[in-house]
């Protein structure tokens, strides 16, 4: 099994267009991470009117070499490698479906999950239904609600269980693993049940802990 991994990657509060200075240093960087991550998530919220517009600079810069994917909310004119990042609370079938029809992928994000009120069972069972009725959810994106381990290793778990159509469920998770909070044995267990993707925030851990876990487990990563 091969192991991809991904950056979250904060889209520079500038004034960004397509053949200005400042893009171009920003298409420099996006060229260097696809070296070494499978994508990125852009992680910038939508304030203002110039956040949507360098949202889309940076989808008609960002490399479209195969492999590199783009994360992010939806855009106007998307590159081929764009991917709809769908809050799973806030996003309905008949979007998804929408997208799908499209020919755009998507990924239903679980970012803002209440822990304390959503059973990972529950959440499962609502993530199911949706990509059931839609045919949507190429990946899904899982975030660790502070940092409880047990919590988020269940998610993946009964995330797993799930039987839908398409690619199985297990090759379609994506674990949030944000640097301070992040152990090396969620990512050791999460790997074990299968899951191949994870997005990470500092590239210190790609080597420090991704890379790690991989060789011990005998698998190897994509890049």
């Amino acid at each position: 099994m091969e192991i991809s991994v991904y950056k979250h990657w904060e889209i520079p509060s500038l004034q960004l267009y397509k053949k200005s200075e400042d893009a171009f240093e920003a298409k420099q960087e996006l060229e260097s991470l696809s070296t070494t991550f499978d994508g990125v998530f852009l992680t910038s919220s939508l304030d203002y009117p110039r956040d949507e517009r360098n949202l889309e600079t940076i989808s008609n810069i960002a490399p479209t070499n195969e492999g590199f994917l783009l994360f992010a909310p939806p855009l106007k004119s998307p590159n081929k490698n764009h991917v709809v990042l769908c809050n799973y609370l806030k996003t309905s079938s008949d979007e998804l479906r929408d997208y799908k029809q499209q020919g755009i992928r998507t990924t239903i994000s679980l970012d803002d999950r209440d822990a304390s009120s959503d059973e990972p069972f529950e959440v499962a069972n609502r993530i199911a239904t949706l990509m059931d009725e839609s045919g949507g959810g190429d990946f899904i994106f899982v975030s660790s609600p502070d940092g409880d381990d047990d919590d988020t290793l269940r998610l993946c778990e009964e995330l797993s269980y799930l039987d839908v159509p398409g690619p199985i469920m297990k090759s379609r998770l994506m674990l949030d693993c944000p640097a301070e909070t992040t152990s090396e044995d969620l990512v050791d267990e999460v790997m074990s049940l299968g899951v191949n993707k994870f997005v990470v925030y500092k590239e210190t851990q790609v080597q420090d802990c991704i890379q790690e876990v991989t060789l011990e487990q005998g698998k190897q990563m994509v890049k």
